[in-house]
């Protein structure tokens, strides 16, 4: 094989198991939804109609837990929106605010999304104050790498780190469709 051929290749492996990390420290936009506990859910508008969106950056809450043996370590992780506009925590209230006004009570919980095939994760101001909604718990082996995903919901009224939404979050025995249906 072509030397060149093999560096490029080399090179393309390389930077596809870096771009997604690279990215992910990014400011993006998304759009707000409003869901329930039940995944029920519904596109957060202005006065004009258009779908509210956000900027932030995504992120993930890293929890190393005990070692199971000297190669294996248990990790858990949440991934969640960091909100970077001004007053990041009142820009999230008045999101649910205006949920709770446009859908009703059980539509309190207000997340991000790109678009109606994302997954689902909730906001957050730090890996220590993430705000309520529905999350997905990833935890892994790191000798095995294998994640096991566990579906999560902080319906409270107040932020949790990631060992609160462990002990303290309902989760869910159902086998709920992840991405908003159409």
């Amino acid at each position: 094989m072509n030397k060149n051929f093999k560096k490029t290749v080399i090179s393309f492996v390389f930077l596809s198991i870096l771009t997604p990390q690279i990215s992910s420290a990014k400011e993006t936009t998304k759009f707000v939804f409003c869901a329930t506990k039940e995944a029920k859910w519904n596109w957060l508008k202005d006065g004009c109609g258009n779908i509210i969106t956000v900027k932030g950056i995504e992120s993930f809450s890293l929890q190393k837990t005990e070692k199971t043996n000297y190669y294996q370590e248990k990790q858990r992780k949440v991934k969640y929106f960091k909100v970077t506009e001004n007053d990041p925590e009142n820009v999230i209230k008045e999101f649910q605010l205006n949920c709770i006004n446009q859908f009703g009570a059980e539509y309190k919980l207000a997340q991000p999304a790109a678009n109606i095939f994302s997954p689902w994760y909730p906001f957050g101001l730090s890996d220590d104050k993430i705000a309520p909604g529905i999350f997905i718990l990833r935890e892994s082996l790191n000798l095995l790498g294998i994640p096991i995903s566990t579906i999560g919901v902080n319906s409270s009224d107040s932020y949790m780190n990631l060992d609160q939404l462990w002990h303290e979050a309902h989760f869910s025995q159902d086998s709920w469709k992840l991405n908003p249906p159409f």
